[in-house]
């Protein structure tokens, strides 16, 4: 399992900025493609949500679970993002 996080310190504040500075170096290091079997997981957060997101997944055919098939914003089906 590998867990990323992008969060307000990075300065980053539109989708596009997150997608090219951060999730394509970070798929890239980590040597991921198509062969290797993982599965991206979000939560419902708009910005994963956000049709650039999404575009980006298909398009690199990553497997993701699909907004509809999300548990909108459960703690039991995605790790929290802000401190308890």
């Amino acid at each position: 399992m590998v867990r990323a996080a992008v969060c307000s310190r990075g300065g980053l504040k539109s989708m596009p900025l997150i997608i090219f500075k951060r999730l394509k170096p970070f798929l890239k290091k980590r040597n991921f493609n198509a062969d290797e079997k993982f599965v991206f997981h979000q939560d419902s957060a708009p910005a994963h949500t956000a049709q650039k997101t999404l575009q980006f997944s298909n398009g690199r055919k990553v497997t993701y679970i699909k907004p509809s098939q999300w548990m909108p914003f459960s703690p039991d089906a995605a790790m929290c993002d802000f401190w308890l």
